[in-house]
């Protein structure tokens, strides 16, 4: 939803920050979960296996370092 916001209806990242109460990092953030994650940890995160500010710190790893 958030990318949506950002990408097809021109919002700023400080825009949609304020319609779910926090800031323009926190978005930015989250929208690096949607592009920098590798697959599989997205499918944990959505399960709610994997929390979002540790899949945050594992979409920073390089590829070869991140769990198999």
């Amino acid at each position: 939803m958030m990318k949506g916001l950002v990408k097809e209806a021109g919002f700023s990242l400080t825009e949609v920050g304020e319609l779910w109460g926090h800031g323009k990092s926190w978005v930015s953030r989250r929208l690096k979960l949607l592009t920098g994650l590798d697959p599989q940890l997205k499918r944990e995160l959505s399960e709610g296996q994997l929390k979002p500010r540790l899949a945050q710190e594992l979409a920073r790893l390089p590829p070869v370092n991140r769990p198999i």
